[in-house]
Order: structure tokens, then sequence, then C-alpha cells
């Protein structure tokens, strides 16, 4: 049975150790014992504890998301990603810079999003060309 406690910690509630794991602990008695009290949404429930605000917002968003998703996945989206990482790895392929790929995936959605879209088209042809260009030039 596990205590529930008011921490200081973010303002949630917080699960303490249930009455006697201590003593368990110091008569040699492995953690084991108490972890499997433990469920999957405790688990969640300590991970989403150690989020600020920002994050919490957003992964609940995700956990919501989620609930809405098709677990068969389609024939065409396997083949879909299939291509993308053989793309991805063919040696023509060109690495784009981490701060682009942030900058072009926040505009998805805006009323920027065709000039993000054209800026990496633009970024990535430019690093293609440096990468075809002999060494030296």
């Amino acid at each position: 049975m596990w205590r529930r406690a008011y921490g200081q910690r973010h303002g949630m509630l917080v699960a303490s150790e249930p009455r006697g794991a201590g003593l368990l602990r110091q008569s040699g008695w492995s953690s084991a014992i108490i972890e499997r009290r433990m469920t999957i949404k405790s688990d969640l429930h300590a991970l989403i504890d150690e989020l600020d605000e920002a994050n919490a917002r957003e992964t609940l968003e995700f956990v919501k998301a989620r609930l809405h998703l098709d677990p068969n996945v389609s024939a065409s989206y396997i083949a879909e990603c299939e291509a993308a990482h053989a793309e991805a790895h063919a040696p023509e392929a060109v690495l784009l810079p981490h701060d682009a790929v942030r900058t072009w995936l926040q505009a998805w959605g805006t009323p920027d999003e065709a000039a993000a879209d054209h800026d990496i088209e633009r970024l990535e042809q430019h690093l293609a060309a440096e990468a075809r260009a002999p060494a030296g030039e």
C-alpha cells in the first residue's frame, strides 16, 4: 500500500515508499519486492512529475493524440518509411544542420511554412553543390 503525501517538488502529489520499506532494506531484502507494486501508470506519473509545466502539457497532448491512432500500420506507411530511410542513407544524401531542420519543422502549419520550405530546399541545394565541388575550389 502506497502512502501519498504532498511534496515540495513541483507542487505535485508525490508517492512515498510503503511503510516498512526501510526496514526491508535494512534487513537485506531486495527492493524488488517494493518495485513490483509499481505499475506502468505509476512510472508515467513519476516521469511526468519530473517535467516542467510546458513539457508536461506537451506530453499530455501526445498521450491524448496517441489514444486516437490506429494501432495497425498500413503497408504504404511502411514503404514510405523504408524509402525515407534509403534516401537518408544514400551516398549522395546531404546532411542538414540541426538548427535549419528545427526551424523548418517549427514552421509547419504556420504562415511561414512556404518560406521555410523554400529556405531549406535552397540550403540543401547549396550543400549538395558544395559536396560535389572538387576539394580546394
